[in-house]
């Protein structure tokens, strides 16, 4: 069933019972559209040398920018105006033994223009 049969033509909101009309979001998992957000494990990275660690780490961050940036895109298209974004977008950030400063990625500056620049939406950081 597509989304827009499952929440009406405009896609946006619902009633409940008692006429309240509530919006929906949209979490970060994707099931049928061709939209992933990569990660890894700890595990797996503690078999590299941390410069390895922190250039495999960048190449996920980079790729989940554009994962990012193509949900965002989806949401817009179908008026969606809430969008969970998952904290594996950086994978393993704030890991005890593998967790990096952002700054020590190899493309931090690549990833973070990309990530500035998504669509020119009024984007706010919910709770």
């Amino acid at each position: 069933m597509r989304l827009t049969q499952k929440l009406g033509k405009k896609g946006r909101f619902a009633k409940v019972s008692g006429g309240v009309m509530i919006r929906f979001g949209l979490c970060c998992i994707f099931r049928e559209e061709p939209i992933k957000f990569r990660r890894t494990t700890a595990k797996y990275l503690g078999t590299f040398s941390r410069r390895q660690q922190l250039a495999y780490l960048s190449e996920l961050c980079m790729a989940n920018a554009d994962s990012l940036y193509t949900a965002l895109q989806f949401c817009r298209r179908h008026g969606i105006k809430g969008f969970r974004i998952n904290s594996q977008i950086l994978p393993l950030k704030t890991h005890p033994e593998i967790g990096y400063r952002f700054e020590d990625l190899p493309s931090h500056r690549k990833i973070r223009r990309k990530i500035l620049f998504l669509p020119n939406e009024r984007w706010s950081i919910g709770r």
